[in-house]
């Protein structure tokens, strides 16, 4: 698989559910209109694929009148022209008429048949695309081998479909939960980028509440208040009156405002990141598994050998000194016991409590985090309520008990005095 191909399936909305329904029958959508196919498969649609043409029969000679002169044969049957010199002078018109009519039917039979053979390969390109993007469980049930691929797209519909109205009520609740008042100058960034998804994503399902660009500013406003009191009040003294204003200029103004006052250490990896949270996924987005390894996978990314200085010797080992300091083998162990246990912060497989994220103490001197999950796991634990619900609830449960260090050094009996 080439590069171009590796990165083209990484960025595939695949269809799982009704929650990916929306984004996946657009990109269908917008890969059939490429292909000039949409009319053909769209669920309401009435336009059906071609039928593939007949080819057109040759005028055979014997079908037209021969010359008296060719007589009969020994069984007493008339013999049969083999070339127009044995046809008679009508004979040879009807069949040079046959013939440009052969002709003509012939050049239109390739022109049909050169467009249903194209028709027929950008419909099996879609048939190749439906396989890499539904789950095997939804084409397994739902797209039945020798059924029309419209036939496939109303039963996904009627499965996991959602209608439009239900499609802007969800967009509304994610554009109003997006207007949540910004708490921290520091994640501005994060804030901007997700109330940018949500008001593109409300804007395309006609979403009241951004239609006026007046009730759009008042919202916006409001929102970074806390944040920016200074700007907040020059914009709505000078911007919020400009006549051309939008709400892309507005944000535009507010960013470098921000970058200015605020500035971000460092990038995202691969620019914004995104995560399986409805408040912070990106529209039409979806996560890509592998994209950051955490402390799940660290035992993987620490080295296998001691050290040694300069090959000779035996290895040094150094001895783990507290947790941020356990083992390989406690770390693989750890996982192993978590398995299929789901951390809240960063999306890996291990508990909330064993996250190097939520916890950099914990982490080994070798593991080396990522600043796109550093970032969303600052993200969440500022403004997911959940997962700070459960570290509330591990320190409620977390004893302390005292370690008593056990000797294992010799130590001398005292001499008995008789």
């Amino acid at each position: 698989m080439s590069l171009a191909n590796a990165r083209e399936s990484l960025s595939l909305i695949i269809l799982s559910d009704f929650s990916s329904w929306t984004p996946w029958l657009q990109q269908l959508e917008t890969r059939s209109v490429s292909l000039n196919t949409w009319e053909l498969i769209a669920p309401n649609g009435t336009k059906v694929p071609r039928i593939e043409p007949t080819f057109p029969s040759q005028p055979s000679l014997d079908k037209y009148e021969g010359r008296a002169t060719l007589g009969l044969d020994d069984n007493g049957d008339r013999v049969l022209p083999e070339n127009p010199s044995d046809l008679t002078p009508n004979g040879i018109r009807a069949w040079k008429d046959d013939v440009e009519y052969y002709k003509m039917s012939l050049e239109e039979f390739k022109n049909k048949d050169r467009k249903y053979q194209e028709e027929r390969a950008s419909l099996d390109k879609l048939v190749v695309y439906l396989q890499q993007t539904v789950s095997p469980h939804l084409m397994k049930n739902c797209c039945k081998p020798g059924q029309p691929i419209r036939t496939w797209l109303s039963t996904l519909k009627e499965t996991v479909g959602i209608d439009a109205e239900e499609e802007r009520e969800r967009a509304r609740d994610r554009y109003l939960s997006a207007l949540k008042p910004m708490r921290q100058a520091s994640s501005w960034d994060t804030w901007l980028t997700e109330y940018d998804h949500a008001a593109t994503t409300a804007e395309t399902e006609g979403v009241s509440e951004v239609q006026n660009i007046v009730d759009i500013t008042r919202d916006f406003l409001r929102a970074i208040l806390k944040v920016a009191p200074t700007w907040e009040i020059s914009f709505k003294e000078h911007g919020r009156r400009e006549k051309n204003m939008t709400r892309k200029e507005m944000m535009k103004r507010f960013r470098e405002h921000m970058s200015e006052h605020h500035p971000i250490k460092g990038k995202y990896r691969g620019g914004a990141f995104v995560t399986g949270d409805a408040s912070f996924l990106a529209a039409g987005g979806e996560s890509t598994p592998g994209t950051d390894r955490d402390a799940s996978h660290a035992a993987e990314d620490a080295p296998s050998n001691p050290t040694t200085r300069g090959g000779r010797g035996r290895p040094r080992q150094k001895r783990a000194l507290g947790q941020g300091a356990r083992s390989k083998q406690s770390s693989t162990e750890d996982t192993a016991a978590a398995e299929g246990v789901k951390c809240p912060a960063c999306e890996q497989r291990h508990r909330l409590e064993d996250c190097y994220y939520v916890d950099p103490g914990k982490a080994p001197q070798w593991f080396t985090p990522r600043a796109g999950v550093t970032a969303m796991v600052k993200y969440r634990l500022e403004h997911d309520t959940d997962v700070q619900e459960q570290l509330r609830n591990q320190k409620r449960a977390r004893t302390r008990t005292p370690i008593i260090k056990q000797s294992q050094s010799y130590t001398p009996e005292a001499p008995s005095i008789e």
